[in-house]
C-alpha cells in the first residue's frame, strides 16, 4: 500500500486520533493535512505538552472518553507497537488502532525530504538579534536544565560570560541504575548532585540548585512531584530571562519540562510583562534558532566545565556540541556560536492559554 493508497482508507465518519507526537507523528500530521484530512488530537500516554503544531496532546484516557471508537493511527516504529497495543488495552482503544505500514512510513519521509529540498532555508530574525543585546541588556536570567551536564552542554558559553547574573535550577538529579553491577540510582544521583554544585561554582553562577531525584525513566511524575519546590527555590516573576530546551528537543524528560512544566509555573507565579523566554539547542538541534551568541573566546572554558562532569568518559559529549557550535558560528562569521530562539512569554505561554 503506498502513501496515497492509505490515507485514502481512513473513515470519514469516525473522527482520527494520533498516537506519538514525535518527529514521526509531526510527519504524519502534515501529510494528512495535504491530503485534508482533519486530526482532533495527538495521543500519548504520559502527555509532557499542551499542543502540538496547535493541535491538542491528550492522554490516552482523555482519548477514550472522548472517542469511544475512534481512528487512533500508530504513528510509531514497527518494533514498539506490541508494546502500545498493551498501554492501549486498558482503556479498550488497543482495538481501534490503525497500523502505519512500513511502506506507507518510508514514502512520506522520502517525500517530505524531497519537500524539503526545495523549501527555502531562512533564519527568521537572526540579523535582529546577532549582537547579542539580550543577554547584556538581562539583569536576572533563570538557565532551567532538565539535568546534570545539560546547562553547560548546550548554554556554556553564555553562563562563562554571564555566570554573574545567572541563576540554574537543575530539575532532575537523573539517578539511574545503569545494571546489575553499578551502583544504585540514589547513590548514582548524590554524585551527579556533587558533580553539578562543583561545576556551577567553578563556572561562578549567582545561584545554583538540584532536585535530588532517582527512580526508572521517564521520571515525569517525579519532576511533576517537585513543581512546588521548585517554586519555593526559585522567584520566577522576578527574572527578566528564562531558558528553556527547545520545543522538539529528542529527549522526553526535556519536552515536558520546556513545554509544560515550566509553563504551568510561569502560570501560577505569574511573570515580568517584558520576559523573554529563550529556547536552547540540546539534543535536537532548534529548528528557528534567531539569536546567535559568539562564544569563540570562551569555548576552551566551555570545554573545562563539560569536562568535569565527562572526566573519564569518551568525549562524545564534546565531539557532538562543538560540532554544532562550529555550525552555528558561520551564522556569525565566527568560530563558535550559541543559538537561541528568542520569544515574548506571550508566544511561549500560547499553547497553555
Amino acid at each position: 500500500m503506498d502513501e496515497q493508497a492509505f490515507f485514502q482508507s481512513l473513515r470519514t465518519d469516525r473522527e482520527i486520533y494520533i498516537y506519538g507526537a514525535g518527529e514521526l507523528g509531526r510527519l504524519l500530521y502534515h501529510r494528512m493535512t495535504d491530503y485534508g484530512i482533519s486530526l482532533r488530537a495527538f495521543v500519548e500516554t504520559e502527555p509532557c505538552q499542551a499542543a502540538v503544531e496547535g493541535v491538542p496532546v491528550i492522554s490516552v484516557e482523555a482519548c477514550a472518553e472522548q472517542a469511544p471508537a475512534p481512528q487512533l493511527i500508530a504513528a510509531v516504529e514497527e518494533d514498539l507497537r506490541k508494546e502500545i497495543l498493551l498501554r492501549l488495552h486498558p482503556v479498550n482503544l488497543a482495538e481501534h488502532v490503525v497500523p502505519l505500514p512500513p511502506e506507507v512510513r518510508e514514502d512520506m519521509r522520502r517525500k517530505q525530504a524531497e519537500k524539503d529540498l526545495l523549501r527555502p532555508q531562512i533564519m527568521c530574525g537572526a540579523l535582529e538579534w546577532k549582537n547579542a543585546r539580550p543577554f547584556r541588556d538581562a539583569s536576572r536570567i533563570l538557565l532551567v536544565s532538565p539535568h546534570p551536564d545539560d546547562e553547560v552542554i548546550s548554554c556554556g558559553g553564555v553562563l562563562v560570560q554571564h555566570g554573574h547574573k545567572i541563576d540554574v535550577l537543575c530539575v532532575n538529579s537523573a539517578g539511574v541504575n545503569y545494571g546489575e553491577h553499578q551502583p544504585p540510582a540514589e547513590q548514582v544521583a548524590e554524585e551527579r548532585i556533587r558533580q553539578f554544585y562543583a561545576v556551577m561554582k567553578h563556572a561562578g553562577v549567582h545561584d545554583a540548585w538540584i532536585a535530588k531525584i532517582w527512580g526508572i525513566p521517564p521520571m515525569l511524575r517525579q519532576i511533576e512531584a517537585h513543581r512546588e519546590a521548585y517554586k519555593r527555590r526559585f522567584d520566577f516573576g522576578s527574572y527578566d530571562m528564562i531558558l528553556v530546551p527547545g520545543a522538539h528537543d529528542d529527549h522526553r524528560e526535556h519536552r515536558y519540562i520546556a513545554n509544560w512544566l515550566i509553563p504551568r509555573i510561569l502560570l501560577d507565579t505569574g511573570h515580568r510583562e517584558s520576559l523573554l523566554v529563550l529556547r536552547y539547542d540540546a539534543w535536537a538541534p532548534l529548528e528557528q534558532a534567531n539569536c546567535f551568541v559568539d562564544i569563540s573566546k570562551v569555548m576552551d572554558k566551555k570545554r573545562e566545565l563539560i569536562q568535569l562532569y565527562t572526566a573519564g568518559r569518551d568525549g562524545r559529549h564534546w565531539e557532538y556540541i562543538s560540532a554544532l557550535n562550529q555550525y552555528r558560528g558561520r551564522h556569525l562569521n565566527c568560530a563558535y556560536a550559541e543559538a537561541y530562539q528568542i520569544l515574548t512569554a506571550e508566544q511561549y505561554l500560547a499553547p497553555l492559554l
